[in-house]
């Protein structure tokens, strides 16, 4: 096929110098036919000038009226996609440079999936890679195998046990995802809420192990400042929550008590707590400390 199959939406709020990073790495994919969205949602440095910069017909600019928050910006960017494939590129991170290739090969050899995705190599603010303990932890509950298939209830015990999938990574075939894939209930757990929705609804997933798309972490991103204020962990005990509920009533009895024990989420804090005690930070201590031992998100309901 000559015809572009894939889009990638770039969900932009601040940060011009990342998005830069990020959109070098499209240009520089194996796989050249491709068209990207960056979507501006007010939050800094208006963009327009640089994607105007690469004189490339393939990059669509489009600055939101109102800013629209995570949720909706993901969900416009899904609305204005009109090819087959669609993924969203955090505009942080990059790319390596057979990310659409590999992609493109996993879902045509496995047509009946919703959504591939791959391995991430772990960066810093600099662009160095690094890992933490809970990437190690990720690491290791991922399944055996250079290309794993998830699906049914034995998929979702594996995420249960831990949320192993590299979210950022995903590559979406339009049909078989919602046209409006993303609730705004949800600050953190957006991708994890869809994966596990889809996965009740019957759908699949394929990923490979290979390293395809570079994750970068610094105190500024999304995923940083919700571990800091730990309005993740609520958000995770909560869909946990509502997860074991639904569970249940499949009679998906497995899965029901790997969500019921939220076992990840409490290491994950226990995590948490020790660091912030390392480094004389006690807030958010004593509420890490009550979730460990009662893992309900109505322990940091009063926080956030």
């Amino acid at each position: 096929m000559d015809q572009c199959r894939t889009t990638f939406i770039l969900p932009y709020y601040r940060g011009i110098e990342y998005l830069k990073i990020t959109m070098d790495s499209l240009v520089e994919q194996t796989e050249s036919k491709w068209n990207a969205i960056v979507l501006d949602d007010r939050g800094g440095d208006d963009a327009e000038d640089l994607v105007a910069s690469y004189c490339d017909p393939r990059f669509l600019y489009v600055r939101n009226e109102v800013t629209l928050g995570l949720a909706g910006n993901w969900n416009k960017g899904f609305s204005l996609v009109e090819t087959e494939f669609c993924a969203i590129l955090h505009t942080d991170d990059a790319l390596e440079k057979n990310y659409l290739e590999k992609m493109l090969w996993l879902l045509d050899d496995f047509p009946e999936v919703a959504i591939g995705h791959s391995g991430a190599t772990i960066m810093d603010e600099d662009g160095n890679k690094c890992l933490s303990f809970p990437d190690l932890i990720k690491q290791f509950l991922r399944p055996s195998g250079d290309v794993v298939c998830t699906s049914g209830e034995t998929g979702m015990i594996s995420l249960a046990r831990g949320d192993w999938i590299m979210c950022p990574t995903l590559f979406f075939r339009m049909k078989l995802v919602p046209s409006k894939p993303f609730s705004n209930e949800w600050k953190f757990v957006l991708d994890l809420e869809l994966l596990t929705r889809l996965l009740i609804d019957g759908e699949s997933f394929v990923g490979i192990k290979e390293n395809l798309y570079r994750y970068r972490r610094h105190k500024s991103n999304q995923t940083s400042i919700l571990t800091e204020s730990s309005w993740r962990f609520y958000e995770e005990l909560k869909l946990m929550e509502m997860l074991e509920e639904k569970c249940q009533k499949l009679l998906w009895h497995g899965a029901t008590a790997k969500f019921r024990r939220r076992t990840i989420v409490r290491l994950h804090m226990a995590y948490q707590l020790v660091s912030r005690v390392a480094t004389f930070k006690t807030r958010g201590c004593k509420q890490l400390l009550t979730g460990i031992y009662k893992p309900e998100s109505n322990v940091f309901e009063s926080k956030n």
